[in-house]
């Protein structure tokens, strides 16, 4: 407003928007004063919260309410300590050309469909439709525009994740698809846009998660590994010896070749049925198993038929009741 004083950067100002107002700070981008009757771009830091939306008009009011001026939102959801004026000049300049790659760069992780970029932009939607079309800064992954070259790193950060789990865990190379969703660095609808684009060959992706193709045969020297260890496990029957978790043990239990007892013990699949059903037997017999009787039962140390009471109670197939275990009611109706 010409009659108006001077506004100098950093002043305070009442901002009325629609039939709401709130004290708001003025930060000019390229000058320290604003003269009567000219413009420039600014941000205003508001007290509280408002609802704007792009091109909504606005007066300022000094805090003893005269009125020194007004202006247009650009952007009503500005970030960072300091607004990037090419930005704020392709938002000003209504060009969707220019406009939409700086969206884009200003998400990088996250991308817009075509009906965020209308709103942030303030432009009808086949207006931002025309400028994303053959426009190399940009590409689209499903519905979603993203930032030329956000996609292929995103891949690559994938494919790299995918390599190490393989080279860790040849036995189970996959990793879950939450998993795979942080791996690429996007957002989960951005990330799930990626794992679903079919031209993405690269990668293997079912219900269960997402591995590299090739990965799912497992290594002869690994299948070697696992067929000598469960023929140890046989052999052991009820005493196992202590044992790592190796990718040969980690590939027997994922396939159920093999159980996991507790405490380093690992045992053959039907080494546990068998000690589960003598367990059954014990307690239909005697309503009542022991730890001593189990020992003996098996001819065992105390320790393996801790071991596989714990077992059989985790197996929901007994539970404890002071220093002994009893069928759990499933099993006693199977009696």
């Amino acid at each position: 407003i010409e009659r108006s004083k001077p506004l100098a950067h950093g002043v305070r100002v009442r901002l009325h928007h629609g039939t709401r107002s709130t004290n708001a700070r003025i930060r000019l981008t390229d000058r320290e004063e604003l003269q009567p009757g000219t413009n420039s771009l600014a941000r205003l830091r508001l007290d509280e919260p408002f609802v704007t939306l792009r091109g909504d008009r606005f007066v300022l009011r000094s805090m003893d309410g005269v009125t020194v001026g007004g202006g247009t939102v650009l952007d009503p959801s500005a970030t960072g300590r300091r607004p990037d004026p090419s930005w704020l000049e392709a938002l000003e300049s209504n060009d969707a050309k220019k406009a939409v790659p700086l969206a884009l760069a200003r998400k990088p992780t996250q991308g817009m469909t075509t009906e965020e970029l209308s709103l942030v932009l303030g432009l009808p939607s086949d207006e931002v439709s025309r400028a994303l079309q053959s426009d190399a800064r940009v590409e689209t992954i499903g519905n979603i525009h993203v930032a030329a070259g956000e996609v292929v790193a995103a891949r690559e950060r994938l494919l790299t994740a995918l390599e190490r789990r393989a080279a860790k865990r040849p036995e189970n190379p996959e990793i879950t698809v939450a998993e795979a969703r942080t791996a690429t660095g996007l957002s989960t609808p951005l990330a799930d846009a990626v794992l679903a684009d079919v031209t993405f060959e690269a990668v293997r992706v079912t219900d269960t998660g997402v591995s590299l193709p090739h990965a799912n045969s497992v290594p002869p020297e690994l299948e070697r590994e696992a067929e000598q260890l469960l023929q140890d496990l046989q052999a052991a029957g009820p005493q196992p010896p202590a044992a790592e978790p190796t990718p040969a043990m980690r590939l027997l239990i994922k396939r159920g070749d093999a159980v996991e007892l507790g405490g380093s013990l690992f045992t053959a699949r039907e080494a546990a049925e068998s000690v589960l059903e003598r367990i059954k037997t014990i307690c239909r017999e005697s309503g009542e198993i022991s730890l001593s009787g189990l020992r003996d039962s098996l001819g065992t140390s105390r320790k393996y038929a801790q071991a596989w009471l714990e077992y059989s109670d985790a197996a929901g197939v007994t539970s404890r009741t002071g220093d002994v275990r009893v069928l759990t009611r499933r099993h006693r109706q199977t009696m």
